[in-house]
């Protein structure tokens, strides 16, 4: 295998021409034939068992492809080539279908071969039959459905590279350009494929949003509806599973699933629901003792927890009650607190024995922190309510506002019910862990928030938040930020929550990240009480300069500068002039005084600056290092908020004389790179080339670039330049084989991965060599027909 390592050096050594990389590759191909051992094989033989299983699972997913039926017409060769696609018989449906090209079944059979290049994974090809089909306009639906088909793949291909997004809209495309229930099968099965051997951690994150993705195109799709629910459910996430089970259940009821649903809604404070889902079934089912216990639990659940005499037949709700609901939820969005107060009290004028509108209105005084008055409405109503949980409950999270030593004493008396169950104990040892911070008895608090973070309930986010707030209480800020974290995760939509990151942050000294957490505050919750908080904590954060500025129509490449300069404490308009005029950024300053100018033309001293550089432009020095840290800081800030445009913008704006070192070049072009901006990377990889210091790593960035633009020789030619700085790179090897392997060069690709194994430079390199290797080798043996 040492020659074949030689002579691979020397096909590196060279630049790339296809002629001269083709003969040596062929001949080692055949010396690597002769070298394997009778060992060698017994374990390839056990490998090729392996991945064929794993092939099989895979080429389960069945792939959409339309009959000749369905295309409406009659034809042995059409139907035997159609056959042999079926039977992943390729070859020979190549040589039927190549048979038919020049006869009057040309479009059939370039629709039949489009599915044929798809299949082997040679997108061009397909692409290519694609574009000859296009041009039968009598043919349009069957083209549609085959760049369907086509679009679905090449989202295949971006899922693989972890691409969620880019797959996510290529699959919408094929989607809504064919919305047919074998394109959207298709689509969901491709999902769970990608996603089937996830099982922990990161994985199962990715799992999670991967599928709610599949769901959102697929609404119907059982299977994906079912593992979703289940893993949400083990996740204890049961707010998130709810919809996704509610539409298993509306389109796939069974008696189990129903079941499941109104459990899920006893955990989601849904009992009501839950009950007419187990009455349902008790009729349905009456001999089902498990149904028959459910039902008279919760039954005896909302007796215990409602109105006294509450009768089960109040759980048909009219309609016009259930409209006047979705009113006042409206009017709560809307924050129009008086009308919805009205509204609850017509409602409670026409059900006098209702608990659940009483409870809405002392919700609403709490809203609007009327602690008082919440607590006053709630003392006449103890005769009639005073036995229930939710009234017990409702004065205890006014007492907890109004009088902490109050408080303290009427939770621990709840706490000592003998028939709470721990469900109804969580939400009461919240409170009481919350009054004890309050009143600074910190071991106590402590002990209580200690034993709730380690159960699984529903509202564990408020555990770990106040657990976070005990560590800060206590100055242990990096346990602080850890709960802090556990409670984001849990609850993002909780203001609080980024307040709390924020500043804890800042108090750890992490200053950019402690912004990022306050903008994002500041952007989804703008009208936040905590958004004020944070603006009195981050006083310098938003830029103090003339209202100019923050109108609609300031250049956006300003804007940006405004960004990255934003270190300088509140920049006024004269010292924005005189940073410009400091950092030679003279078009820029032209730009500016012209655009100043415009909004208040009485400035003697702007035009007189303006006239003077319009005179003596040719004469000015451009010429500007950017080497600093802020950049650095505000570059990557500004890809997290996914900023990249103005990044694109700002850098396409500069003067050629502005220099920047290859450090934050390196930057740019990798997070715009990543956004798919092609033209900017290029150009500074291409100019990397020149006085950047890692060569390797710009060549194997320009072949990225190129294989995603499909300029596939360019590519080849880029990481064969990288190859010959360091033939040994696997890295690149890595990516050099799977652009062969695209370009339908199998057997090159197959000695680049046999290339690997021979460097052995890590045992991982090593094993996803193989993995690849013997994937290829199935490729090509059914390519071949074996």
């Amino acid at each position: 295998m040492r020659f074949y390592a030689q002579s691979s050096q020397s096909i590196y050594s060279k630049p790339f021409n296809s002629h001269q990389a083709t003969t040596p590759l062929y001949n080692c191909y055949t010396i690597i034939l002769k070298l394997l051992t009778p060992k060698s094989i017994v374990a390839s033989l056990f490998l090729f068992n392996f991945l064929f299983l794993h092939q099989t699972i895979a080429r389960n997913i069945s792939y959409p492809i339309l009959s000749p039926n369905q295309l409406q017409i009659k034809s042995p060769q059409l139907e035997s080539a159609y056959q042999s696609i079926l039977s992943q018989d390729f070859p020979s449906a190549k040589h039927k279908l190549n048979s038919l090209l020049q006869s009057d079944e040309r479009p059939q059979a370039i629709y039949y071969l489009s599915h044929v290049y798809l299949r082997l994974d040679q997108m061009d090809r397909a692409h290519d039959q694609l574009g000859r089909l296009k041009s039968y306009p009598s043919f349009q639906s069957i083209f549609t459905h085959a760049e369907a088909v086509y679009d679905s793949n090449l989202a295949w291909y971006f899922l693989r590279r972890k691409r969620w997004t880019k797959a996510f809209d290529l699959f919408q495309k094929a989607s809504s350009s064919q919305n047919t229930e074998d394109i959207l099968e298709f689509i969901s099965s491709i999902y769970l494929d990608r996603t089937k051997f996830w099982k922990r951690g990161r994985d199962l994150k990715n799992k999670i949003n991967l599928l709610k993705s599949s769901v959102k195109i697929n609404p119907k799709h059982e299977e994906t509806l079912q593992i979703l629910t289940k893993i949400l459910t083990q996740k204890n996430e049961y707010s998130e599973a709810e919809p996704y089970l509610e539409l298993l259940v509306e389109h796939f009821s069974t008696k189990q699933r129903r079941l499941e649903l109104a459990q899920l809604y006893t955990y989601t404070n849904k009992v009501r629901i839950a009950a007419k889902i187990y009455r349902t079934l008790h009729n349905q089912y009456p001999n089902d003792r498990f149904i028959t216990t459910k039902y008279n639990q919760t039954i005896d659940f909302l007796k215990l927890n409602s109105e006294t005499n509450w009768d089960p037949s109040s759980l048909e709700i009219d309609n016009s009650t259930r409209t006047q609901m979705q009113s006042f939820q409206k009017l709560l969005l809307d924050k129009n607190y008086k009308e919805a107060e009205a509204l609850l009290e017509n409602l409670i004028e026409h059900n006098p024995n209702d608990w659940k509108f009483r409870q809405e209105l002392i919700s609403l005084y709490r809203l609007q922190k009327q602690y008082q008055k919440a607590l006053d409405t709630l003392q006449p109503l103890g005769e009639r309510f005073g036995n229930s949980y939710q009234y017990q409950y409702q004065k205890a999270l006014c007492l907890e506002k109004l009088d902490s030593k109050q408080g303290i004493s009427f939770v621990k008396d709840q706490l000592l019910n003998p028939e709470l169950s721990p469900e109804q104990s969580y939400p009461y040892q919240e409170i009481l862990a919350k009054l004890y911070l309050k009143t600074g008895n910190l071991e106590l608090a402590r002990e209580i928030l200690m034993q709730l973070v380690q159960i699984d309930y529903p509202t564990k986010h408020v555990a770990n938040f106040y657990y976070g707030v005990y560590f800060s209480q206590i100055r242990f800020f990096q346990k602080s930020l850890e709960y802090y974290h556990l409670a984001y995760d849990e609850q993002g939509s909780n203001p609080k929550y980024l307040l709390a990151l924020a500043t804890t942050l800042r108090q750890l000294g992490h200053q950019e990240k402690s912004k990022i957490y306050y903008l994002k505050l500041v952007n989804s919750f703008p009208g936040s009480q905590y958004v004020e908080y944070a603006k009195k904590l981050f006083p310098n954060v938003k830029i103090n300069v003339d209202d100019h500025q923050n109108t609609d129509n300031t250049p956006a490449y300003l804007k940006l500068f405004y960004s990255i300069t934003q270190k300088q404490n509140n920049l006024t308009l004269t010292k924005t002039l005189e940073l410009l005029k400091q950092t030679h950024q003279w078009d820029l300053l032209i730009q500016y005084l012209e655009y100043a100018l415009q909004k208040n033309p009485e400035q003697p001293e702007y035009k007189s600056q303006l006239e003077n550089l319009y005179k003596n432009y040719t004469n000015l020095d451009f010429s500007y290092q950017i080497d600093n840290s802020y950049y650095i800081e505000e570059i990557e800030k500004m890809h997290i908020e996914s900023r990249d445009d103005e990044l694109d913008l700002f850098y396409r704006h500069l003067n050629p004389h502005v220099s920047i070192t290859p450090e934050i070049r390196t930057l740019i072009a990798k997070y715009l790179l990543e956004a798919e901006f092609f033209e900017i990377p290029e150009l500074i990889y291409q100019s990397l080339l020149d006085d950047g210091p890692h060569k390797i790593q710009y060549y194997s960035q320009l072949g990225y670039l190129y294989f995603t633009q499909k300029r596939f020789s360019e590519a080849l030619n880029a990481y064969y330049q990288a190859l010959n700085l360091n033939p040994a790179n696997s890295t690149i090897l890595f990516k050099l084989a799977e652009l062969l392997r695209t370009t339908g060069e199998l057997q090159k690709s197959q000695l680049i991965y046999q290339e690997i194994i021979n460097l052995n430079l890590s045992s991982q390199s090593v094993e996803d060599a193989q993995f690849y290797l013997r994937q290829l080798n199935l490729e090509i043996n059914s390519a071949n027909g074996n």
